[in-house]
């Protein structure tokens, strides 16, 4: 009996082993820094991308499936609505905003801002809008996408 309860203990204290040592790169950078933003809060990220990366470790160093952590690709159908949907009420929510009169479709001052930093200069302004919408779109997934492993990580997704 003992050894089966030292044998369960092996995985929870190579994750937790692993999580300490990916935070703590991130800790000390965060602590140098002084500040969340620190990094443009690229640490931070990283930091929330630690516990679900060491799920993924501990289940690659314990020879474990992937899918044992419920990260399986699902019905693409579900899969293209889990993203779409979120975007669809929101430009409900925009439509309404703008034919209320109570926005602008866009502030020029922050187009002209994404332009300069994305170097979009020389594309009219619906576009530049666009491309970053896209471009913001599929780069900002990675983030989510560590919010909802650090969640299934902790449990609190199952």
């Amino acid at each position: 009996m003992k050894n089966e309860s030292l044998s369960s203990l092996r995985p929870v204290g190579i994750y937790l082993l692993i999580t300490l040592a990916l935070s703590s790169v991130f800790y000390f950078l965060i602590i140098s820094k002084g500040s969340l933003s620190g990094g443009r809060g690229t640490f931070v990220t990283g930091l929330m991308w630690c516990p679900g990366m060491s799920a993924i470790l501990t289940s690659l160093i314990l020879n474990r499936k992937l899918s044992l952590l419920g990260w399986q690709w699902g019905r693409t159908r579900f899969q293209l609505l889990s993203y779409l949907v979120p975007l669809m009420y929101s430009l409900i929510a925009y439509i309404i905003i703008w034919f209320t009169g109570f926005g602008k479709f866009y502030n020029t001052e922050f187009v002209e801002n994404l332009e300069s930093i994305f170097g979009f200069r020389k594309l009219p302004d619906l576009l530049s809008v666009l491309v970053c919408f896209i471009l913001i779109g599929l780069f900002a997934l990675p983030v989510s996408c560590a919010t909802a492993l650090e969640m299934r990580s902790d449990g609190a997704g199952s």
